[in-house]
């Protein structure tokens, strides 16, 4: 039998990324009556493929996990007894909460709109467009992919996990600085893109900045979150543990499409 999974809160950025994945993936997802159509619509051609994957939420949904998003308004409660997963970014305030398994996204790229994040590469892009340099403070980010979270928070609900914290973030630390030198020849060539006036520099391919391995257990250093968790859970669901295979250009080229596109 398929897992399933009760999304309370269907809009979510998240919650939609875990549609599109999740529905080809073998996953059944409940969303509550009044959203139902809604998604439908949205996710038409994967319903097509999996037409039982998306259905509307019943009062009882046998053994189904309910993932719940921090901040946002939950559409269906979620009952006493329940399996729940509610998923939070950055540190969060308060304790985890109690019986739940509690995932705290940390630097996910691209970042959620109007997101502290969201605004600094917002504020970026305008910056190199100007052909400016901007100040950068001097502290280290772990980047990492939608498309990575998407893919651990789907194993997550696959399985059984405890009712611990489990943490996603970047194996490997980026300076502001080192993630600028990144963004702006990237903006560039969008720029050149969008107006048909591409020049040598903006064909010309860059060195990567050299990567520093850390061990998975090391979460003191320059106050990365702790992964072990996650890595552990993972080696057991996949063979492999926690890590991140999406390139951190890749991941900035959708953050420029991401604004270029916004409002």
């Amino acid at each position: 039998m398929a897992a399933a999974c009760v999304l309370t809160a269907p809009d979510h950025a998240l919650a939609q990324a875990l549609l599109s994945r999740g529905m080809f993936d073998g996953l059944t997802f409940f969303v509550s009556q009044d959203k139902l159509a809604t998604v439908q619509e949205r996710c038409a051609l994967k319903q097509f493929a999996n037409p039982t994957a998306l259905q509307g939420y019943k009062t009882d949904p046998g053994d189904a996990l309910f993932v719940s998003f921090e901040g946002m308004p939950s559409q269906i409660d979620v009952p006493d007894g329940a399996r729940h997963m509610v998923v939070g970014f950055g540190e969060g305030e308060g304790d985890p909460e109690l019986g739940s398994i509690n995932v705290r996204i940390h630097d996910m790229l691209p970042p959620l709109s109007n997101s502290r994040d969201s605004t600094m590469f917002r504020s970026w892009m305008e910056t190199s467009l100007r052909g400016e340099v901007p100040e950068t403070l001097p502290s280290e980010r772990f980047w990492f992919d939608l498309n990575d979270a998407v893919a651990a928070l789907i194993e997550l609900i696959k399985g059984r996990p405890d009712t611990a914290t489990y943490n996603l973030a970047g194996r490997r630390g980026w300076t502001l600085e080192e993630t600028w030198t990144e963004f702006h020849p990237l903006v560039q060539r969008a720029k050149a893109g969008q107006h048909g006036t591409f020049a040598i520099e903006h064909l010309v391919a860059r060195g990567v900045p050299s990567v520093r391995v850390k061990e998975i257990t090391d979460s003191g250093h320059n106050h990365r979150p702790s992964l072990s968790s996650i890595h552990a859970y993972l080696e057991k669901a996949t063979g492999e543990g926690w890590r991140p295979k999406t390139p951190l250009r890749q991941s900035l080229m959708l953050v420029i499409a991401d604004l270029n596109q916004a409002p």
